[in-house]
């Protein structure tokens, strides 16, 4: 094989690898304090149990920039989390921060509808 056979192969491997990092832990996009974070940073708009609040610039910018919702609700919502969080309070968080959750998502036992 010539030198320039061998660059092309490197660099495939090099790909490869570099993909597959990203998917390492158990969670790629998401940790169990992007739970408190929504609790933090969100408060009310998407406490369980309170009536619904409108989501602050924080807020926001944490859903936007520093969380994944989709990793959140298929690796982290479970029923503790529900007693805390409402997941219908969340997808509409989500949806007036711009970033909106596709329909028929599941986060814990809610599930999107095709319309907030």
């Amino acid at each position: 094989m010539g030198k320039g056979m061998w660059m092309w192969l490197l660099l495939v491997v090099v790909l490869l690898l570099a993909g597959g990092a990203e998917r390492v832990g158990a969670y790629s996009d998401c940790e169990e304090d992007d739970i408190y974070g929504l609790q933090g940073h969100c408060g009310e708009a998407v406490r369980a149990g309170v009536p619904p609040a409108e989501p602050s610039s924080d807020c926001c910018y944490f859903v936007e920039q520093r969380t994944s919702l989709p990793c959140v609700c298929k690796n982290l919502v479970g029923e503790g989390v529900e007693k805390r969080l409402s997941m219908n309070k969340l997808a509409r968080v989500a949806a007036l921060c711009g970033v909106p959750l596709k329909p028929g998502t599941k986060c814990g036992s809610y599930k999107v509808p095709a319309r907030l």
